[in-house]
C-alpha cells in the first residue's frame, strides 16, 4: 500500500486521531486525563469509535485491502460493543465541586452498584494550569457500601459538608468514614 499525498484530509484526520488516542494514553499514564472525557464518562467508547471512523475514511481514500478493512471493522465492532455494553452498566456521573475558601475545584467521578447493599465509588480530579486537562488526585478508586436504602451519590460521599484547608479536601461519608483527597 503506497500513501497518497499527506495533504489528503483523511490521511491528515486518520493521523491526527491517532495522534490524539496515544496522547491520551501518554497522558493517562502519568495520572492526567482530558477533561471532555473524564466528564462524558465513555472515555474509551469516544475513542473507540473515532478511532474506527477514522480508519474508515483513510481505508476508503487510500485504497486498503479489503480483508484487512474487514478484520479491523470486526475487532473495533466487537470491541465497541463490549465498551458499550460495560458503560451501559455502570452509569457513570461526574459533578464538580468548589471550594469555599479559595479558588479550587475538585472534579468527582461517581457510580454506584446495588444488589440489595449499594457500593459507592469515587475518582477524585483536579483542573491543572492547562485547559481541558485534569490530574487524577487518588490512585485507586475510592469505595464504600451502605447497607441503607441508595442514596444520592454526592449525599452518600457527604459532598456538601466537605472540609477544606489550603491542600486538601476531606468528605465524611453517610457511614462515617473519613475520606481526605490530597491536591
Amino acid at each position: 500500500m503506497h500513501l497518497k499525498s499527506p495533504k489528503n484530509p483523511a490521511v491528515l484526520l486518520f493521523a491526527c486521531v491517532l495522534a490524539f488516542v496515544m496522547l491520551t494514553y501518554l497522558l493517562r499514564i502519568f495520572g492526567y486525563y482530558f477533561s471532555f472525557l473524564v466528564y462524558s464518562g465513555h472515555t474509551y467508547l469516544l475513542l473507540a469509535v473515532l478511532t474506527l471512523l477514522s480508519f474508515y475514511l483513510f481505508a476508503d481514500t487510500q485504497k486498503v485491502n479489503a480483508m484487512l478493512v474487514f478484520v479491523v471493522s470486526a475487532v473495533g465492532v466487537v470491541g465497541i460493543i463490549g465498551l458499550w455494553l460495560a458503560y451501559f452498566s455502570l452509569h457513570i456521573s461526574v459533578d464538580s465541586i468548589d471550594s469555599p475558601i479559595e479558588h479550587r475545584k475538585l472534579a468527582i467521578e461517581h457510580r454506584n452498584d446495588s444488589w440489595g447493599e449499594t457500593y459507592y465509588h469515587y475518582n477524585f480530579y483536579q483542573p491543572t494550569i492547562f485547559p481541558m486537562v485534569l490530574k487524577k488526585l487518588n490512585d485507586e478508586k475510592v469505595s464504600f457500601w451502605v447497607h441503607e436504602d441508595q442514596i444520592d451519590d454526592l449525599e452518600a460521599l457527604g459532598a456538601d459538608e466537605a472540609e477544606w484547608t489550603g491542600n486538601s479536601v476531606t468528605f465524611r461519608t453517610v457511614t462515617g468514614e473519613i475520606i481526605k483527597v490530597d491536591f
